[in-house]
């Protein structure tokens, strides 16, 4: 079930041609799903920074025309990014929805 879009959590959606900053600044992540509609394996990688030069705090993997499931930390907590958050997805036709603060 997805983590319903509220004025504390938003969600942004990232193509593979098309990394994006998550956070400009330090805030956290709740949850996120990769999606792969493509016919090779799709990775995710968040990192903490404001470029794809921070270190990796989050990794996701999913399998060609695969659909990853939902993580969602909402048990343990957010995952915290002191910088910024960075998303870069690989795989062809690869698709994340991350929900953040």
């Amino acid at each position: 079930m997805p983590i319903p879009t509220t004025q504390r959590w938003k969600v942004l959606r990232v193509v593979t041609a098309t990394p994006a900053q998550v956070l400009g600044a330090p805030g956290r992540i709740r949850a996120w799903q990769l999606v792969n509609a493509g016919f090779v394996d799709s990775t995710l990688v968040i990192q903490n920074g404001l470029t794809a030069t921070g270190d990796n705090l989050i990794q996701d993997a999913v399998p060609a025309e695969g659909q990853g499931v939902l993580q969602d930390t909402g048990h343990l907590g957010p995952v915290q990014f002191s910088v910024g958050a960075f998303a870069t997805l690989t795989g062809v036709g690869a698709v994340a929805y991350i929900w953040y603060e």
